[in-house]
């Protein structure tokens, strides 16, 4: 066997299957929330909850991304005016994790300021990704129990 001949050669990176990711539920303090445009008018908001979850010793972040449409912070704006993948987007989005992370934190009436959440405690579940189990994301935020 020469030194360019290899025994493990014949398989591919992409034909070993990713790990799954593990889905879990935790309470995480909100660190300071950032956002940025995206492609298509999106803004890309990035939630850092740090946590720590049993049998852990040091503290991890998990970082919620949301991905909204700046007009939909607008009060005068009307959701029956998207198109139907349009409108269930901005009902994930904005009627079940945006508004489910200030009722989480203890913001319950008010403006939706992203600075008002930090270094407050809220709990959060995560799931696999759809198009990447390899990956999880936020599915749903909750209040901790005191």
């Amino acid at each position: 066997m020469s030194s360019t001949d290899t025994l493990f050669g014949k398989l591919r990176v992409e034909d070993v299957p990713a790990p799954d990711a593990m889905p879990f539920e935790a309470l995480g303090v909100v660190g300071t929330v950032e956002t940025r445009e995206v492609a298509n008018g999106k803004v890309m908001v990035t939630i850092p909850l740090t946590y720590r979850r049993d049998g852990q010793v040091d503290d991890r972040t998990f970082y919620a991304r949301l991905f909204v449409v700046p007009a939909w912070f607008d009060p005068t704006f009307d959701p029956a005016t998207l198109e139907p993948n349009d409108r269930t987007n901005y009902n994930i989005t904005m009627k079940q994790k945006v508004r489910g992370l200030f009722i989480a934190a203890g913001v319950k009436e008010g403006e939706l300021d992203f600075r008002a959440l930090e270094g407050r405690l809220v709990g959060f579940r995560t799931r696999q990704q759809g198009n990447d189990p390899s990956r999880l994301e936020v599915a749903r935020f909750f209040t901790p129990r005191q």
